[in-house]
C-alpha cells in the first residue's frame, strides 16, 4: 500500500490589509483555482467539456469535470493564517502528482488576477513551495493513539450522513475505498479485520455552507470535527490512517473537508 504525491505550499498576502479570511476557506480557493485552471490549461476554449475532443489529456477536466473516479487533487486549507493573509496547500496525488506547472500557474492566476471570495481580494507577496513527487508507503503500529479530525469530516454511513462519531471501520473503509479509485484498482472489502478499544471521544457535527456558481444555490458542506482517542488500535488500522492524513477522509476533500492527524503512541 503506497501512493505518490506531491504538494505545493501556498501562502499570501491580501492587497487590501484590511480583508480576512473566512473561518474555512476551502470552498473559495477550490472556486478561483478551478477557474483559473480552466484559463491555463484548456486545451479547446471553445468547446464545451462534455464533448470535448481533448478530455482526456486536460488536467481542467480530470480534476473539475470527470465523473468517475476519485479526482486526483485535494486542498488543505490552513485554518489559522495572519491577518490579512491566506494560506494553503494543494497536494497532487497518484498519476498527477508530477502535473505541478499548470497547477502552480493556476494559482497565481487565481490570487494575483481573479481574486477570491464575492468581493475578488486579490493578493501579493504569493510564495509557492512545490516539493518533488514522492512516493509513500505508510508504517503503523499498534498501541494507544488518538484521531484528530481537523476540517469537517462529510461521509455517509448505513446510507446516512453521518453526525455523531463515526466508527472506525467506516473511516478505514472510506479511506481504503478512496485508495482504490486513486490507484485504478477495483473496490473491495477491508484487507483485515480492525482490533482496536475506543476510550475517551469528542466529536460534534459542524455547520459549513458554500454558494455554488455553477448549481446557483447554497450548498451543505457541514461535517465531524473533534477527536477519537484509541486505548489500543492494531498496525494495519494506524497504517490505513496513515494514508487517510496524505489523501484525505470522506467526501469533498477537493473542497478541504475531511484533513485528518493521526498521533500514535505505539
Amino acid at each position: 500500500m503506497e501512493i505518490t504525491f506531491s504538494s505545493i505550499k501556498v501562502t499570501a498576502r491580501a492587497s487590501d490589509r484590511a480583508w480576512r479570511a473566512p473561518a474555512f476557506t476551502g470552498s473559495m480557493v477550490r472556486g478561483s483555482f478551478g477557474t483559473a485552471l480552466k484559463a491555463v490549461a484548456c486545451l479547446l476554449p471553445g468547446e464545451r467539456c462534455e464533448r470535448c475532443a481533448a478530455a482526456g489529456r486536460c488536467l481542467y477536466h480530470a480534476f473539475f469535470e470527470r465523473r468517475d473516479g476519485a479526482q486526483g487533487f485535494r486542498l488543505v486549507p490552513e485554518r489559522e493564517a495572519a491577518p490579512g493573509a491566506i494560506g494553503f496547500e494543494v497536494r497532487l496525488l497518484g498519476s498527477y502528482a508530477a502535473k505541478t506547472l499548470f497547477v502552480e500557474q493556476a494559482i497565481e492566476k487565481a490570487l494575483g488576477e481573479l481574486g477570491l471570495g464575492a468581493e475578488r481580494a486579490r493578493f501579493e507577496a504569493i510564495e509557492i513551495v512545490c516539493d518533488e513527487p514522492q512516493r509513500f508507503s505508510p508504517r503503523g503500529e499498534a498501541g494507544p493513539a488518538r484521531l484528530h479530525l481537523l476540517t469537517p469530516l462529510r461521509m455517509k454511513h448505513e446510507n446516512r450522513l453521518l453526525r455523531t462519531k463515526p466508527p472506525l471501520e467506516a473511516l478505514l473503509t472510506s479511506i481504503h475505498h478512496r485508495y482504490c479509485d486513486l490507484t485504478n484498482t477495483p473496490k473491495t472489502r477491508l484487507p483485515f479485520v480492525p482490533l482496536y478499544r475506543e476510550a475517551e471521544a469528542k466529536v460534534r457535527f459542524e455547520e459549513l455552507e458554500r454558494y455554488s456558481n455553477r448549481q446557483q444555490t447554497h450548498m451543505n458542506l457541514g461535517g465531524l470535527t473533534g477527536y477519537i482517542d484509541y486505548a489500543h488500535i492494531d498496525a494495519d488500522s494506524a497504517r490505513l490512517l496513515r494514508l487517510g492524513e496524505v489523501i484525505g477522509v470522506g467526501k469533498s476533500t477537493v473542497f478541504g473537508l475531511g484533513s485528518i492527524l493521526f498521533e500514535s503512541e505505539g
